[in-house]
């Protein structure tokens, strides 16, 4: 290695150095153009810190202290060494005897490594060093690198400076490293320049957001020339998927359905769509591209051999981030599940009714394998069981636990196919036993009938299911004078039965004639079910007392203004002997306001009484009677009633329609006074929407032909209003309905049935005008309000047996059928 070398006296320096961070000078005080020992030398730098690259200034001086030339050295090595003693550099010349300080300007090569460094002196040859002075060299990198956005989205621009401080560098390559040693190319063999060099790339959407490096590497080196640590994002978008409804259910899809699926995502960006259950892919696209707003929609036929369960719709972006966008269930059956009530008691076993059908037509499912599960909770299964047909039903048993858990009870059925498993669930509610015992009135005459009402439940709540069939197991009657104790009475020994499938029982009970007046009753009743007992008590009076009871009956249920009324009081009053007083109470508006118009106050001795109302009088008539007898017998009695300026009788003709049909509406207007008024009708659909408004000629009576629409409503509400002056006199309304393509008549063939027994049911469905007649299955369901049964027939005339339940309350007993697709119903 060569370096420029400057001789001269005191110190004279030649040549120009690096930048100096602080200077070690190991040099006499001063020094003089004489010859110098050679035990004087040393040597300096001007900079302890240099790049590689930099104008390195070492100074070698001596000084002769013995004034002895014989032994002066003329000539010195200078080395350029590591720390460790390795010498990168070498420079031999003279200088004791001729000068007094020697300069050397040494460029610091390119390659040497950063570290610290040694400037020694050695006699010529020699391998003791003389003097020697420490600095430190650090590399110049060739390439630097900067960016002005560290922060970047998928699809943003990259802006770098890359800046080059080594004319032999003339092509790098650059790179995105991230976390995972993943690398991927941004450029291969770049040209670049010394100096600053620009360079944009766009960063690709399939790059997936995270942190990266960006690194440059210079052609032929491993190691990376620079780098700059950046972070990608992914624009924000809101993904999303909606499905068009199901063919044949709102949430649930057949095999072999159509779907299509409408996306939500980054505009314009490509996306993998997959719909997907576990590891089955059910359909794949790829290269989805979304629209400028971000949106497209796709076609989906779901394959016959699709398994039942719910399927996952994910759109995956080009960088590999999934989202999950929409679920969808895909199920070739539907279980139905009726429970018999809504609550049930701990320890009940109650029925399950069930049925299995195909989603497509609705028809039952062919006989498979069925099982069923009742869960507490999350904890193991209480009750379970299997079943082989595809309606029926299932008898569970609840344990008695003490806590009134809820249950789910849990449902598969399974065809031959593997991947064809059907499930349903249901919630099934536990409560306590409650009880109570109501008599009909609060007093009674001696020999009076009392009708005593037991009522077991699910809890305590009005709304509570009834609790069938709890046994009575105690009722005692136990009577007081007024202020006595109460005493058990052997009179009255009553047999309760269990309550019947509603909860409820009744128990008749006959007061003794010779009862005494002002005896107090209390009856207590125990009711059981397991290991639950409840208790309750009615109580009532029995009073001889002279009490007056009255009803008020009117001769019309509406009257018109000008019009005479008839009053009527009918009395009951079995204990009071004498004439009865009645004062008459007439009042223009309700009991309940507080501003009324007094009409009538009137004292009669007769117990009906005749009174014109007013002519201009309209709205509500509140009616009382007070009746007074002898020895302080009383009572009373109200009512009330609506008064109208007249009355508007609305007819149509016929009463029923059908599309493009044509029905003669008319109208009837009467008053007792004599104005003409005018008439207005007012029609509107079943939605509210108004359909014809029309005004008719004056008049008290009035007609027109209504045109049905062929878009026809279910029904028609036809209002009339009768008006003079602008008041209204009088409205009349009217709805007539879409004429049934099918009735259902059905007869028993027996009118009196036992609990338990069965009773035939005969049904025919009357076809009306051009309705089809029904070609495949259709449904009846027969049963009480609690209990349904059904089964299928394609016949539409027909009978089937009903199996009255045990508990089944005597008297009139409602058997519910309705047909179906029409959807038409009977009651017996």
């Amino acid at each position: 290695m060569n370096g420029s070398v400057s001789k001269a006296c005191a110190g004279t320096v030649l040549g120009l150095a690096a930048l100096a961070l602080m200077a070690l000078v190991l040099a006499a005080p001063d020094a003089r153009c004489e010859g110098w020992d050679a035990s004087t030398v040393s040597v300096s730098v001007d900079d302890t810190y240099v790049y590689s690259g930099d104008l390195l200034t070492i100074r070698v001086s001596g000084r002769d202290l013995d004034q002895n030339e014989s032994n002066n050295l003329a000539e010195f090595d200078l080395r350029l060494e590591t720390s460790s003693g390795t010498v990168v550099a070498t420079w031999t010349d003279q200088v004791i005897g001729l000068q007094d300080e020697v300069v050397i300007e040494f460029p610091v090569p390119q390659g040497l490594r950063s570290g610290s460094y040694r400037a020694r002196v050695y006699p010529p040859g020699g391998t003791s060093a003389l003097d020697s002075a420490n600095l430190f060299i650090s590399q110049l990198p060739s390439v630097s690198m900067e960016v002005f956005d560290t922060s970047l989205y998928q699809g943003d621009t990259l802006n770098a400076l890359i800046t080059i401080a080594n004319e032999t560098v003339d092509h790098i390559s650059l790179f995105m490293n991230d976390s995972d040693g993943t690398r991927t190319t941004v450029t291969g063999s770049l040209p670049v320049s010394l100096g600053e060099n620009h360079f944009n790339w766009s960063v690709p959407r399939s790059l997936r957001a995270g942190s990266y490096y960006l690194e440059a590497y210079i052609s032929g080196e491993e190691a990376r020339a620079a780098y700059v640590r950046l972070n990608i994002y992914r624009p924000y978008a809101y993904h999303d998927a909606d499905l068009s409804p199901g063919k044949y259910s709102s949430s649930l899809y057949a095999p072999g359905e159509v779907v299509t699926v409408h996306l939500w995502g980054e505009a314009l960006a490509n996306y993998t769509v997959n719909v997907s259950r576990e590891t089955y892919i059910m359909k794949s696209w790829t290269m989805v591209r979304l629209d400028a707003g971000g949106q497209t929609n796709l076609t989906l036929s779901i394959p016959l051999s699709a398994g039942d369960g719910m399927y996952n719709m994910t759109m995956i972006a080009e960088d590999g981030t999934s989202f999950t966008v929409e679920y969808m269930t895909v199920q070739m059956y539907l279980i139905a599940l009726y429970p018999e009530r809504q609550e049930f008691l701990e320890g009940e076993t109650f029925t399950v009714f069930y049925t299995v059908r195909n989603l497509m037509d609705g028809s039952l499912a062919s006989a498979a394998s069925g099982t069923w599960q009742l869960y507490e909770g999350s904890r193991s299964v209480r009750d379970s069981g299997t079943f082989s047909t595809a309606s029926g039903s299932l008898r569970v048993r609840l344990p008695a636990t003490g806590s009134y858990p809820d249950y789910t009870l849990r449902v598969w059925y399974n065809d031959t196919a593997a991947s064809r498993s059907t499930y349903s669930s249901t919630g099934i509610s536990t409560g306590p036993l409650a009880f109570s015992i109501d008599a009909d009135r609060s007093t009674y005459q001696p020999g009076g009938v009392v009708v005593l009402s037991l009522r077991t439940s699910v809890g305590s709540s009005y709304y509570s299911s009834p609790a069938p069939g709890v046994p009575v197991t105690m009722l005692r009657v136990s009577t007081r004078m007024s202020g006595g104790q109460w005493a058990q009475s052997a009179a009255y020994n009553l047999q309760p039965a269990p309550t019947d499938g509603m909860g409820r029982s009744q128990i008749v009970m006959i007061i003794l004639p010779s009862t005494e007046d002002l005896t107090g009753f209390r009856v207590e009743a125990t009711a059981a079910c397991g290991t639950e007992s409840r208790n309750d008590s009615a109580y009532f009076d029995v009073r001889r007392s002279s009490d007056i009871s009255a009803t008020i009956r009117l001769d019309r249920t509406s009257y018109i203004a000008g019009e005479t009324m008839r009053i009527t009081v009918a009395t009951h009053a079995p204990n009071v002997t004498g004439q009865l007083t009645y004062t008459y109470h007439i009042i223009a508006g309700s009991i309940h306001s507080h501003s009324n118009r007094v009409l009538l106050v009137k004292t009669s001795p007769s117990s009906s009484m005749d009174w014109t109302i007013p002519a201009d009088l309209e709205g509500s008539l509140y009616i009382s009677v007070s009746i007074s007898g002898p020895n302080g017998a009383s009572g009373g009695a109200s009512t009330e009633v609506q008064v109208h300026f007249g009355s508007l009788a609305v007819n149509a003709n016929p009463q029923t329609f059908r599309a493009n049909a044509t029905v003669r509406i008319s109208c009837t207007f009467s008053d007792a006074g004599t104005e003409t008024p005018q008439l207005f009708c007012r029609i509107t659909d079943n939605d509210g929407n108004l359909v014809l408004e029309r005004q008719l000629s004056g008049g008290r009576t009035g007609a027109f032909d209504f045109k049905v629409p062929a878009a026809d409503s279910d029904e028609y509400d036809i209002r009339v209003f009768a008006y003079h002056n602008g008041r209204i006199l009088a409205t009349g309304s009217l709805t007539i309905e879409r004429e049934q393509y099918y009735a259902l008549e059905i007869s028993v063939d027996k009118d009196t049935v036992a609990p338990g027994e069965r009773v035939r049911i005969s049904y025919k469905v009357v076809r009306h005008g051009n309705a089809p007649v029904v070609g495949e299955p259709a449904t009846i369901r027969y049963g009480s309000l609690g209990t349904q049964y059904e089964y299928q027939s394609a016949s539409m005339e027909g009978s089937f047996e009903y199996r009255v339940p045990d508990g089944a309350t005597e008297g009139p007993f409602m058997i519910i059928v309705t047909w179906s697709p029409a959807g038409s119903s009977d009651v017996v």
